[in-house]
């Protein structure tokens, strides 16, 4: 015979649904977003007439492909994380890589940042402030610039 019909939306390991696992105990989960663009130029119309021709079509651009990613999650209930980048496709390379992690403890709020841009060029923070007197905090920032 047949057992009971599988619960949750991926069964009985399913992560949703009588037993599936308990998210909640692990923060919010993650998102994902990823976006594709395609910009292109109409060709330019030449208004120039020549006898029997009727005017032409003078070059147009291509198109530029990009795409951009962006990911965060929350491992836990006071860490969060988030990374974001692009890509050319025309280029073959990535972007901008930016990456964040955020922080809560008791009174206490911490954000560090990396950002990483396509020329070389680095960037990184650190921001840790006591929630209920703002003005107690630390803030560094540190930049390199290839040559």
């Amino acid at each position: 015979g047949q057992g009971a019909p599988p619960t949750g939306s991926y069964g009985q390991k399913g992560l949703v649904g009588a037993g599936g696992i308990p998210l909640s105990s692990v923060g919010k989960g993650f998102n994902l977003s990823v976006a594709y663009n395609l910009s292109r130029t109409r060709p330019v119309v030449d208004t120039t007439v020549i006898s029997g021709t009727g005017g032409g079509v003078g070059a147009g651009g291509g198109g530029h492909r990009t795409a951009t990613f962006d990911l965060s999650f929350q491992p836990t209930r006071h860490w969060s994380a988030r990374w974001s980048s692009n890509y050319d496709f025309d280029l073959q390379q990535f972007g901008a890589h930016s990456i964040s992690l955020e922080r809560d403890l008791h009174r206490w709020h911490a954000s560090f940042s990396f950002l990483k841009a396509p020329n070389g060029n680095l960037a990184f923070s650190v921001y840790v402030a006591l929630l209920d007197q703002p003005d107690i905090k630390f803030d560094y920032e540190q930049r390199s610039f290839s040559q």
